[in-house]
């Protein structure tokens, strides 16, 4: 016959296991979720991001919503800093400048177009070529924008 502890470990054995369970299920969703949110705050720091999944200096790429505009002086600023990088390592072409600077080519290319057109930044080559050099200060022969303007289908 089974003494009365033996009865007592019988009887209370699955109720402790289930509570166990229990507490180690609540547990790791507390976890999860503190671990995601964690997770999060650093990709958000990083970013540099105001709870919006982009950046707010750069405009957004593809599709879909209104696209975002970078102010003069943003554009201002990153041509000064263009132009300093250049100054500094002649002969770059656009993907080191941009990788050195942090930025994408994408981003780089309305600033260095500006500082192109009003001779501050002149460009040896083509395509993806061309290396960039500090320009002599005289504007480009041809007009700012005209490339654009050409191409572009008028409507009627």
């Amino acid at each position: 016959m089974p003494t009365v502890n033996q009865q007592i470990e019988k009887r209370v054995r699955p109720v402790v296991q289930r509570r166990v369970a229990q507490l180690v299920s609540e547990l790791t969703t507390e976890l999860t979720i503190l671990v995601r949110q964690a997770a999060a705050d650093v990709v958000q720091a990083t970013l540099g991001t105001n709870g919006s999944s982009r950046s707010s200096r750069a405009p957004r790429l593809g599709g879909g919503g209104k696209r975002i505009r970078r102010s003069s002086e943003d554009l201002a600023a990153t041509a000064q800093r263009l132009r300093s990088h250049i100054a500094q390592s002649p002969g770059q072409n656009m993907e080191q400048i941009g990788a050195a600077l942090g930025a994408t080519t994408r981003e780089l290319r309305r600033p260095l177009g500006f500082l192109i057109d009003e001779g501050g930044v002149r460009r040896e080559g083509e395509k993806r070529a061309s290396r960039y050099f500090v320009g002599n200060g005289k504007p480009s022969r041809k007009r700012p924008g005209s490339a654009r303007r050409s191409k572009t289908r008028r409507r009627a």
